[in-house]
C-alpha cells in the first residue's frame, strides 16, 4: 500500500512553480475575459443574453486554477453585470436587479462547485489509472521474475529468447545459449534443509549475473536449472564464457560442506539460430545433459545440430 501511494505522488503531484504559474494565468485570462464580457453588456445595455459567457470564462479559471478562483470569477462576474446594468436602469429599478444579480452569483457559484467536482473526479481517475498502470507492471514483471533468484524465470526468458532469435536472424549474427545444473543439489536440501538450497541458489544466480556481460540474460528455469543467453557470442567465444563460469562456479559451491555440489554446463552456439525457440531449448538441454551423463561437473560446448548428436 505504501509503495503504491509514494508511486501516486511521484506520478501525480505536479512543480510547485508549473502550479503557481498555471493558476495565475489562468486568472489573469478569466479576469480579462469577464472585463470584456462586462464591457460588451454595458454597451448593449443589458439587452443581450451574455450569461454563458460569464458562465463559461468562470468554468475555465475553476478548471485550470481551483474552486476558491472560481468562486472569485463568480463574485466578480455578478459585480461586473451589474454594474454595467445600473447605469441603464432608473432607481426604482435598481433593487430588482439587485435581485437578480443575487441569482446569477447563486448560478456563478453553482457552476464553479460543478466545474470543480468533475475536475476533481478527473483527478482521482487519472491518479487511479496510474496506480493500476503501475501495479499492472509490477505483476507483469513479477510473472516473468523468479521470486527467490529476481533472474527471470521460464517464461521471462523464452520472450527474451525470442527477440533475440529475431534480431539474430536479421542480422545473421551468432547466438549462444547454456543451460546448468547443480548437481546433488538435493542432498543440500535433504541435509541442512531449505535455507541452504535457497542460498545455494542464489549463490549460483549471483555468480550469472556478475560474470556475464550486460546484454546477455540469465535465467532460472526452475528448481536447479538455470539458463543464459549469450547474443552475438560464438562458439569459440561461448567455450571462454563457459570455462571461466564453471571455474567461478565450482569453487562457490565447495563452500557447501560434503554435499558434494558442482555444475553440469551445457552450451549450444548457433551461427543461424532455429526458428523456434522450442527447437532452441530442445539442444540446449540436450547439451547440458550430455554433460550430466559424461560424470557430472563437466562442460560441453557444441555446435547447433551437433548438439544433438549423441
Amino acid at each position: 500500500m505504501n509503495r503504491s501511494k509514494s508511486e501516486e505522488q511521484r506520478f501525480t503531484e505536479p512543480d510547485a512553480k508549473r502550479i503557481k504559474f498555471s493558476t495565475l494565468g489562468a486568472a489573469l485570462i478569466a479576469m480579462a475575459g469577464i472585463c470584456v464580457v462586462t464591457i460588451v453588456d454595458y454597451t448593449t445595455g443589458g439587452k443581450v443574453g451574455l450569461s454563458p459567457f460569464y458562465i463559461a470564462v468562470i468554468s475555465f479559471v475553476t478548471w485550470w486554477a481551483g474552486l476558491y478562483w472560481g468562486i472569485a470569477m463568480a463574485s466578480l462576474a455578478t459585480l461586473g453585470w451589474f454594474a454595467a446594468i445600473v447605469p441603464w436602469r432608473q432607481p426604482h429599478e435598481w433593487f430588482v436587479e439587485g435581485i437578480n444579480a443575487g441569482m446569477r452569483s447563486i448560478i456563478f457559484i453553482a457552476f464553479a462547485f460543478l466545474v470543480a467536482r468533475i475536475r476533481r473526479d478527473q483527478q482521482r481517475l487519472e491518479r487511479l489509472n496510474i496506480v493500476l498502470k503501475g501495479a499492472i507492471a509490477r505483476e507483469s514483471s513479477n510473472a516473468r521474475t523468479d521470486v527467490l533468484t529476481g533472474l527471470l524465470n521460464r517464461r521471462g526468458f523464452q520472450e527474451q529468447v525470442e527477440r533475440e532469435i529475431a534480431r539474430c536472424m536479421r542480422q545473421s549474427a551468432p547466438l549462444s545459449v547454456g543451460y546448468l545444473d547443480i548437481d546433488n543439489f538435493k542432498r543440500i536440501n535433504d541435509s541442512k534443509g531449505h535455507e541452504w538450497g535457497d542460498a545455494c541458489l542464489c549463490e549460483v544466480a549471483s555468480a550469472l549475473v556478475s560474470m556475464l556481460r550486460p546484454s546477455d540474460v540469465s535465467a532460472r528455469l526452475g528448481g536447479d536449472e538455470f539458463a543464459m543467453l549469450l547474443p552475438m557470442t560464438d562458439l569459440a567465444a561461448a567455450e571462454q564464457v563457459a570455462g571461466r563460469l564453471h571455474t567461478v562456479m565450482q569453487s562457490k559451491l565447495r563452500d557447501y560442506g560434503d554435499a558434494d555440489l558442482g555444475i553440469s554446463l551445457g552450451v549450444v552456439s548457433f551461427n543461424t539460430p532455429p526458428s523456434t525457440v522450442s527447437e532452441l531449448f530442445r539442444q540446449a538441454d540436450a547439451t547440458m545433459y550430455r554433460a550430466k551423463q559424461a560424470g557430472k561437473g563437466r562442460v560441453i560446448v557444441a555446435q547447433g545440430q551437433e548438439a544433438l548428436v549423441e
